[in-house]
């Protein structure tokens, strides 16, 4: 049935994707296209029209303004990187057409002609219409050669996914996967990166001045200065909290009087309070309303034009947007301000200063693996998480490890590493120093489960097909990236 499901999806997207070539023409006209370049990229020489990426960029607005539930700002667009996902997804099909060529996927003329007697757009009542196939192409400057040409790439496309989605698992596979999972044990796990402790690498001033006072050093930090001005620059920002009152389908002048009659009560003392008992923003619920420190581009316009140009310490609103009617307390305010090297000159030298302490950094390395090894011996939870605090590193406790997935919390165990986990008898400590990172572990017996459910091996092969076949488009997509030539024309977008 998966498969099934998943052709008849295929088929869909392809009889929408050819229908844009109609709809675009039919609503656009080739004659207002005329003289003008309808190329907005190549992928080894298969072309991108630009009627293709007009109604790619059209499907990703629609999508995003369901989301958002109304219109989009340019800043919005550009924040979504619509025009970029655009382009990557027709940029995607073509590199599958290569794909169908270097497989040797050649649709037949009959599946061509099946594909294009099934579109609507050429049918009179339930039958294909030959004449308004031939009319509705030739009103638009399209031969039938050419758009039987269109057809049979996308259908190249399509076939080429299909190979991909049939990916052959066996039941013997899930089987001996299973037992893999079942391997389990329960472990506390400390993971840091080596070079994370380089600022805890003590310098003396005398040693910073020592360092600038060489005109090579000077240079280093100055060139480090302005790689990194932009993030240094302070730029405008505002610490806000509002209360939202949801319009949606609600009568807005409703809405609207419950947001005046509300701003009339607030004030910066009970703010918080009003705001946790009658904000509509689920996530404001239970912290006064908090939007923490944000910076232009952040917000909706109308929003964030009010809270910039409101003073310091002043509520303003009823304030509408799409999302609804905001009273808004603007707590602090950022003036921007440019970076100067003299302001940050001193950290950036103790910074270099501390990356070539190499000696150091290793002593410490030790020193702090053996502390990480003193407290899992004794379980000293509290103890850990006192170095957690100190060094921010990676602390995860009591958390489940199987042999196939590894942990079930934030932290990756390399493969072979995982794999000495299960070589000795729980409660073991094992300690992995690799060239970045050091990881520390001790395991303990895992925790009894509830009796699993008998495992579904028809259900299990689909999901891994399905996982595996993903995996494969993926690396193959990569693969033909660095292979193919690809070429945008950022001006036509």
């Amino acid at each position: 049935m998966s498969g099934a499901f998943q052709k008849r999806t295929t088929n869909i997207f392809l009889t929408i994707f050819i229908g844009f070539i109609v709809v675009s023409f039919m609503f656009t006209g080739y004659e207002s296209m005329k003289g003008t370049p309808d190329t907005v990229a190549k992928v080894g020489g298969i072309p991108v029209k630009l009627a293709e990426y007009r109604n790619e960029y059209n499907r990703q607005l629609e999508f995003y303004r369901r989301i958002m539930n109304g219109d989009l700002s340019s800043k919005q667009i550009e924040q979504f990187g619509l025009k970029q996902n655009a382009i990557r997804n027709l940029i995607q099909r073509n590199l599958m057409i290569k794909f169908s060529d270097r497989m040797g996927i050649v649709p037949s003329s009959d599946q061509i002609k099946a594909e294009i007697k099934n579109l609507p757009y050429f049918k009179t009542g339930n039958q294909f219409d030959i004449n308004k196939y031939k009319m509705l192409l030739s009103r638009n400057g399209m031969t039938p050669t050419d758009f039987e040409e269109d057809v049979k790439q996308n259908l190249k496309a399509q076939l080429s996914g299909e190979i991909l989605q049939a990916f052959p698992i066996s039941s013997k596979y899930v089987e001996e996967r299973e037992k893999f999972k079942d391997q389990k044990v329960n472990a506390n796990i400390v993971q840091f990166k080596k070079d994370s402790l380089e600022k805890h690498i003590n310098v003396s001033n005398a040693e910073v001045t020592k360092f600038l006072a060489d005109e090579k050093n000077k240079n280093r930090v100055q060139e480090i200065f302005k790689q990194r001005k932009a993030g240094l620059d302070q730029k405008e920002e505002v610490l806000a909290s509002h209360i939202l009152f949801k319009s949606g389908d609600k009568n807005d002048a409703e809405v609207k009087k419950k947001a005046d009659d509300l701003i009339k009560k607030v004030n910066a003392n009970n703010f918080a309070t009003l705001a946790n008992k009658h904000t509509e923003d689920r996530t404001g619920k239970g912290n006064g309303g908090d939007l923490k420190w944000f910076g232009k581009g952040r917000m909706v316009p109308e929003f964030e034009n009010a809270a910039f140009t409101a003073k310091k310490g002043s509520i303003v609103g009823p304030v509408k947007t799409d999302f609804g009617y905001h009273i808004i307390y603007v707590r602090d305010k950022k003036s921007a301000k440019e970076a100067v090297l003299a302001d940050h000159e001193k950290n950036l030298a103790k910074e270099l200063i501390q990356k070539e302490k190499k000696e150091q950094i290793s002593t410490l390395v030790a020193e702090l693996k053996k502390e990480i090894e003193s407290n899992l011996k004794s379980n000293n939870k509290k103890g850990l998480e006192s170095l957690q605090k100190k060094y921010g590193f990676k602390l995860e406790t009591d958390v489940e490890v199987n042999r196939l997935d590894g942990a079930k919390g934030n932290i990756s165990i390399d493969s072979k590493n995982l794999k000495q986990l299960f070589t000795d008898k729980p409660g073991s400590i094992y300690s992995f120093d690799e060239s970045i990172d050091v990881t520390l572990v001790k395991t303990s017996p895992a925790k009894e489960e509830k009796k699993k459910e008998e495992l579904d091996i028809d259900k299990e092969k689909q999901s891994l097909a399905m996982m595996l076949s993903r995996k494969l488009r993926e690396q193959i997509m990569k693969d033909l990236e660095t292979k193919v030539s690809i070429k945008v024309y950022d001006q036509m977008l």
